[in-house]
């Protein structure tokens, strides 16, 4: 543990060094920003109209708005992010950059949001780029989130406050049938900010809070089963955090921390019932750039600690568990005039501990990265790489990814192709894998196996193809995407009960090796001209071929659905915001089930709808939302919530008057 204190320590004393050299150049010619207009013509992105049309107070529900991003939560609140779609249930989630900064968030297959050092309302652009690679301290992600917030001029202070009606009250489905009792309230959810900044150096601090009520039928009584305490399922969290930035024009810092209490029920497919728990979570990150004379030089430091105590249960559960991951990296860097090659170095910590479990790895890093471009041309390569030691039980003591990138962009579009490979495992402290190969014990929870040694080397390759043409204020565009894998492994699951009833408890055990090919084929329109209506419109194809692979084929939930995707937004003059988001996927068969109890699922209809008035000179804002307007059960997991017609208020504070555009 002294190890990783003194690598993060180090980092973070290294940036605050690196920024006493900081001059007063302005921020606006800095070398390292990017235009949010390039951030939000994008296939799969929001614009400041839609992100504050939407009404979204917690960042879990403004991410399910991004066009095209697929996402579930069984129990409307945990989010799971599962990129474009094709994998199912295997996808790792994204790489969260917020204003270029990498944030730690990822716990076993979910991201947790309130990590995040911003507040929805202050967001002015979200984009995702698809595509499963390596990021930043070789850690494999299945796209990357960008998150863009502006630097602050003066003091400024604001946030929001919300509160839901879900799943049936006053839906009509319980005024049916009296006997429902489904009401699932949530809230209120706030997220407040205040800062001070002068265009160069931005200062903030925020919280997060948020109350979610699991009274749904289906989920209640499974909560039941393992929760033993007189009193309401409820999971809470409060997330205090403070960010610094500065942006000159040969330096960049960023620095970002906090902490965050939550009471949780944490869910897992391969357990099938909730963890009652409570979990306690320390994190930084921190980043600083120099950059002149063709030279760049910089330091990078992130980690965070978890740690787990029980809430009264009916059942054994997992003994408190500690977990812990830091990062320490430098780049070097040479720039010409249409070309770019950086070099990068460093270390990053895991640790697992219960009781006598105390598992710890230190696992080097390097990373090459060279890119050229001109008036019309791009292209880049980069190669990473991580040494495992004994950190897992694969077969080869280390991994490694590469990446080709190509692109041309025109006077009326663009196009955009891409090749991504790797080879191995990519150990993280909030994997579950990881988990099993520390021998961490889940108790009653979960059957945790041991993992198979010695494991094969998985091996992933992905090809991208994009092709944008604008005509007027139109832009149309038509990507193609292929992957294939072979060596994975998977967590091999049967379920032997009615679809939907009480508890999952699958059988299961780790398996290896497996793979296939997962395709998708997507067209779209967007129109994200200012002052207008703000369209956005996609379909999506998939198909998956598993070669024979039947745990391959379950692991990744069958077939991939298909998807229709249309969304508008508008700032109206008077201070009328109004945001329409309409999704469709068709129908499919849940694959772990075992016969007769596997059946098929009817295609699913979104229909969500969010107006709001300005108020007080634009220092106030009145948001309602309505969610799931179809007001029907929506039966997307058989673990999930029966979700019904939702309504949410929000009230949106600022200091400063908000933007009219």
């Amino acid at each position: 543990m002294k190890h990783s204190a003194h690598l993060l320590l180090g980092g973070l004393l290294a940036a605050c060094i690196a920024q006493a050299g900081v001059n007063a150049a302005s921020a606006q010619d800095s070398p390292f920003l990017i235009a949010d207009s390039l951030l939000t013509d994008a296939p799969h992105a929001l614009g400041v109209v839609e992100i504050r049309a939407s009404g979204s107070v917690r960042f879990s529900e403004q991410l399910r708005m991004i066009p095209g991003l697929a996402a579930w939560s069984q129990d409307r609140y945990t989010l799971r992010l599962l990129g474009t779609g094709q994998e199912g249930l295997l996808s790792s989630g994204p790489t969260f950059l917020l204003d270029g900064l990498a944030i730690p968030v990822a716990f076993l297959d979910r991201p947790l949001t309130e990590t995040l050092p911003v507040t929805p309302s202050a967001v002015t652009t979200l984009r995702f780029d698809a595509g499963q690679r390596s990021h930043e301290g070789a850690r494999l992600r299945d796209g990357v989130m960008h998150v863009r917030t502006p630097m602050l001029q003066g003091w400024e202070a604001g946030g929001a406050l919300a509160v839901i009606n879900e799943t049936g009250d006053p839906g009509p489905a319980k005024h049916r049938d009296g006997r429902l009792q489904n009401v699932d309230r949530s809230g209120p959810a706030t997220a407040l900010h205040m800062g001070w900044g002068n265009g160069r150096w931005t200062v903030q601090t925020g919280l997060q809070s948020d109350l979610h009520h699991l009274t749904d039928q289906r989920i209640a009584g499974r909560v039941r089963l393992t929760y033993a305490e007189n009193a309401q399922p409820v999971i809470t969290q409060f997330s205090p955090w403070a960010r610094l930035r500065a942006r000159t024009l040969n330096w960049r810092l960023d620095l970002a921390g906090g902490r965050a209490w939550r009471k949780d029920f944490v869910y897992l497919e391969s357990a099938g019932w909730e963890w009652p728990s409570r979990w306690t979570r320390d994190w930084v990150a921190s980043r600083a750039l120099w950059k002149r004379d063709g030279l760049q030089a910089g330091v990078e430091a992130d980690g965070w600690t978890m740690s787990s105590t029980n809430r009264p249960s009916f059942i054994d559960l997992p003994a408190p568990v500690r977990l812990m991951e830091a990062q320490s990296r430098g780049t070097v860097g040479w720039i010409g005039s249409h070309w770019r090659l950086t070099t990068a170095g460093g270390v990053r910590l895991i640790q697992a501990a219960q009781l006598e479990v105390d598992v710890r790895h230190m696992l080097p890093l390097a990373e090459l990265a060279l890119s050229w471009n001109s008036r019309a041309w791009e292209a880049g390569i980069s190669l990473s790489g991580i040494g495992l030691d004994d950190a897992f039980p694969q077969e080869r003591s280390w991994s490694a990814a590469a990446s080709l990138s190509l692109a041309r962009t025109g006077r009326q579009g663009r196009w955009k192709v891409s090749l991504d490979g790797e080879s191995g495992h990519f150990p993280e402290a909030g994997n579950l894998s990881f988990w099993a190969a520390s021998g961490v014990d889940t108790g009653s929870w979960m059957t945790l196996a041991s993992l198979p040694t010695p494991l094969p080397v998985p091996r992933r390759l992905q090809g991208q193809w994009l092709v944008e043409r604008a005509i007027g204020a139109w832009t149309g565009w038509f990507a193609l995407e292929g992957r294939w894998a072979d060596g994975l492994l998977l967590e091999d699951r049967r379920i032997d009960q009615p679809f939907g009833i009480g508890p999952l408890l699958p059988s299961w055990s780790w398996s290896a090796p497996h793979g296939g090919w997962l395709f998708s084929r997507t067209v779209g329109v967007r129109r994200v001209e200012p002052d207008r209506i703000q369209w956005r419109g996609q379909f999506q194809f998939q198909h998956v071929s598993s070669q024979g692979d039947d745990t391959y084929f379950r692991a990744a939930t069958g077939f991939p659905r298909n998807r229709v995707w249309i969304s508008a937004a508008e700032q109206r003059p008077g201070g009328i915001r109004w945001f329409v988001r309409a999704a469709w996927q068709g129908a499919w068969t849940w694959p772990q089930y075992l016969e007769p109890a596997e059946r098929e699922l009817p295609a699913s209809l979104w229909l969500d709808a969010t107006v709001g008035k300005t108020l007080l000179s634009g220092h106030m804002e009145a948001l309602v939302s309505l969610l799931n307007l179809p007001d029907r059960p929506l039966m997307t997991h058989p673990a999930g919530v029966e979700e019904q017609l939702a309504i949410r208020l929000t009230v949106l504070f600022q200091s400063r008057p908000g933007p009219s555009r």
